[in-house]
């Protein structure tokens, strides 16, 4: 079953800390996090999508700014996780896990990439075991 859902979270004012870089620093194009400038935790209503079989959970929450990405597993899975923006592959996590405790991984989104976002799970031959549609 997929569906889209509203999430309501604690989280930072983390907006006004993220500083453009240019392209001779090393971190381009991703932008840096001035500390200082963050504001205390606070409630914040996101949208969502999930995904849940018998095999799996995945949640993605578009933040924005990035997603937070969750897994959780019926069955051992070992694979990789892949995060992608519109047709871009933005991040890749390999994965092993076990029924429990969930997978979690944030991704900020940099400044010049656009376009929904979606996820892929294959296991270690890449074969695909879940795909999961775009947050619009």
């Amino acid at each position: 079953m997929v569906y889209k859902a509203t999430v309501t979270i604690l989280a930072y004012g983390y907006e006004a800390a993220f500083q453009p870089t240019s392209p001779d620093d090393p971190i381009y194009p991703y932008p840096r996090l001035d500390p200082a400038r963050v504001g205390p935790p606070a409630p914040r209503t996101y949208r969502a999508v999930v995904l849940e079989n018998r095999f799996a959970a995945l949640r993605l929450i578009d933040i924005g700014s990035g997603a937070e990405v969750g897994l959780a597993v019926s069955s051992l899975t070992s694979g990789k996780l892949t995060l992608w923006a519109g047709e871009q592959m933005m991040a890749s996590w390999p994965v092993t896990l076990y029924p429990g405790p969930a997978f979690r991984a944030d991704w900020v989104r940099p400044a010049d990439v656009s376009g929904a976002l979606g996820l892929l799970l294959r296991d270690g031959s890449g074969a695909t075991i879940e795909q999961m549609g775009t947050v619009p």
